[in-house]
């Protein structure tokens, strides 16, 4: 192709591809999933009833609008992905089938005989564009799957500074500041569609997330990672608890709210894997500023979960835990559980 550009440069081409191809002439123009504004009357809510219908005649949404605007979601307008779902309509509910989305990407296949061999299942697609990966975007891609909602160079360095093979360590050991060898590599997973960069974050699509994420539980990584996905984010919320009391409040409120999935994230693990204590810390070192913020009922939601295993906590952690509790119930106007610890 650069032969022919550079023998007939007035001519113009059409090129789709998943990955760049790297040539001075190229103007990049990415192409986005289905649009999803407008719920049952989406585009992508309409190819969905569609190719329902194509194997189930008689589909009615009747009923399973909330359950199909849901798939929709989950597949983020990909149509390769809905088209896979919609084929199930004839055996399962729509509500079976977001049900299934979540728990695993194997639903998402069929039996079509015509469709290219790595067409017929979403995992066989993103197998395929797995093993053209180098071992080095594999093992940032399947680590960045940590994150939800985005992230930045900055915490992606801070989540993976335990692989040297990405980048040498900077002073005394501590992650480099900046990592030109992460960079390129986060930078190649977005020339090749799996990542998506935008005003200095970065994001991917929730299922190829989802099979990242399978590729690191297989990887005997996981733990480690999730365990430094943890610490940069707790670390940024005793930081912010500090900042938003100065002049750069609105700096900080702001950098809190992009990373309020991540946030959730790193407390619902260390709930799920009984870190109680790194848990009640997190909780802590949110309070002011999500009390600031009004949301009230979600902190109470999450600390009332560490209540039955209070007397696992230190007895200093212990006591922050039941005053920033009641902080929020008092907020909520929620006395009576204020009784109930009392004496604790």
């Amino acid at each position: 192709m650069a032969r022919l550009l550079h023998s007939a440069p007035h001519s113009k081409m059409l090129v789709t591809s998943r990955q760049r191809l790297h040539l001075l002439e190229e103007w990049l123009l990415p192409i986005a999933g289905l649009g999803l504004e407008g719920g049952a009357a989406s585009e992508v809510a309409e190819l969905f009833l569609r190719s329902a219908r194509r194997v189930h005649p008689g589909f009615r949404s009747d009923g399973q609008e909330v359950a199909i605007a849901a798939i929709c979601r989950q597949a983020e307008g990909m149509p390769l992905a809905i088209e896979l779902a919609a084929s199930w309509a004839r055996m399962m509910s729509c509500q079976e089938i977001s049900r299934q989305m979540r728990q695993s990407l194997d639903i998402l296949t069929t039996r079509l005989r015509n469709l290219p061999e790595r067409h017929r299942s979403l995992c066989a697609l993103f197998d395929h564009s797995w093993r053209l990966l180098s071992p080095e975007e594999q093992r940032v891609l399947r680590g960045v799957s940590v994150f939800q909602g985005g992230w930045t160079l900055a915490d992606a360095v801070q989540v993976l500074a335990a692989d040297e093979s990405l980048y040498p360590a900077g002073v005394n050991g501590n992650p480099a500041p900046h990592s030109p060898a992460l960079t390129h590599l986060l930078l190649d997973l977005v020339d090749k569609s799996l990542v998506q960069s935008s005003e200095q974050r970065f994001h991917f699509h929730e299922l190829v997330r989802q099979y990242a994420a399978e590729q690191l539980a297989a990887s005997g990584a996981e733990e480690r990672i999730r365990q430094r996905h943890f610490n940069t984010y707790l670390h940024l919320a005793r930081t912010a608890d500090q900042m938003v009391r100065g002049p750069e409040a609105i700096v900080w409120f702001a950098r809190l709210e992009a990373e309020q999935d991540n946030l959730r994230a790193a407390w619902q693990w260390a709930l799920n894997t009984e870190r109680f204590t790194e848990a009640a810390w997190l909780g802590v070192a949110l309070c002011h500023t999500w009390h600031i913020r009004a949301r009230w009922y979600e902190m109470a939601q999450w600390l009332e979960q560490l209540l039955p295993h209070r007397h696992l906590l230190a007895p200093e952690l212990r006591l922050a835990l039941l005053l920033t509790l009641y902080r929020f119930w008092r907020a909520l106007h929620t006395f009576s559980w204020v009784e109930a610890y009392a004496d604790d």
